[in-house]
């Protein structure tokens, strides 16, 4: 019996949508929340006393996380976006909803994923300042994408 040669759809990669860039982000920040944040968990309970939150809105200042464990918090997301990136061009997120990220040089490095994601710090100004860049720039980049020569993008297919 004879094969047939069925011809593949041709696509093209595009910048990906950010209705499918938040939607994996939130995956990812879910994923996150297990895996680090959940560890943490037992310590977190012991800074708020047994009176829980109406203890924290009467009295928010007396509950500070120390830095330490903040920054511990910090680098391992960092590091998640960054391996996770480097190794497959994807987190779990992105993979979900069909979005890869690529270098817009020949070969990607660590570095690029690491630059990217410290936008996962506790840098408040930085998560702003990524979001707008984000939402007015017309490749849909983030800056710290930009500035790290990453592109996300997803595929379509072209008719």
């Amino acid at each position: 019996m004879p094969r047939l040669k069925i011809p593949k759809a041709r696509t093209a990669e595009v910048p990906a949508r950010i209705w499918k860039r938040a939607v994996a982000l939130l995956i990812d920040l879910l994923i996150l929340d297990v895996i680090i944040l959940f560890p943490f968990e037992g310590y977190f309970r012991s800074l708020v006393p047994s009176a829980g939150l109406s203890y924290l809105i009467s009295n928010p200042p007396t509950v500070i996380v120390p830095p330490y464990v903040v920054i511990m918090m910090s680098l391992l997301s960092v590091l998640y976006f960054s391996i996770s990136g480097f190794k497959t061009n994807t987190t779990i997120g992105k993979y979900i909803m069909k979005i890869k990220t690529r270098s817009t040089e020949k070969k990607s490095s660590f570095w690029q994923f690491f630059v990217a994601s410290l936008t996962f710090t506790p840098v408040y100004l930085l998560w702003i300042i990524d979001f707008v860049h984000l939402i007015l720039s017309k490749n849909k980049q983030r800056m710290l994408e930009r500035i790290a020569r990453l592109e996300s993008v997803e595929e379509v297919t072209v008719e």
